[in-house]
């Protein structure tokens, strides 16, 4: 087991936009959408897909990415 600390993520807003409407409770997912939350918590787990991948919503526009802190 590593005693590594994870690195520090900061969000940053690309695109300004309204929430994805999937963030509501009972929305689902829009049809041809990975689903924006699952996206979005997938790089602020740090998996190393998304890590600075533009994060997009289709509907509102809102794009964001997650990067690590410098």
């Amino acid at each position: 087991m590593s005693n590594r600390q994870k690195p520090a993520l900061v969000t940053k807003t690309i695109t300004p936009g309204d929430p994805p409407p999937c963030l509501q409770p009972d929305y689902g997912t829009c049809r041809g959408c990975f689903g924006w939350p699952a996206m979005y918590d997938a790089a602020l787990r740090g998996e190393p897909g998304w890590l600075g991948v533009a994060i997009s919503c289709a509907v509102t526009g809102l794009t964001v990415v997650v990067r690590e802190a410098e």
